[in-house]
């Protein structure tokens, strides 16, 4: 073959070449597209885990009084109750 029926490949091939890397480029910038309100996302979800622990200390803790609270009034009731 002769170097003028090679060039009309070699341009076929560099535009196949050329079109893979523009597609390959365009993948990889909506994947970093994709990836980024993924990352705030698994931010966001660990902020409201870290409250959600939080708020159940505290719950915990609120209940613990008030079960103390309640195991005062029944021994000041029972005392009552046994004097009269």
């Amino acid at each position: 073959m002769s170097n003028n029926g090679e060039s009309p490949r070699l341009d076929r091939i560099e535009k196949i070449v050329e079109a893979l890397a523009i597609v390959r480029r365009d993948i990889q910038q909506e994947r970093q597209h994709l990836f980024r309100p993924q990352v705030a996302q698994a931010d966001e979800i660990q902020q409201l885990k870290k409250q959600i622990e939080l708020n159940l200390q505290a719950l915990a803790a609120s209940e613990q009084r008030r079960d103390d609270a309640l195991k005062a009034l029944m021994r000041t009731v029972d005392q009552f109750l046994r004097k009269n």
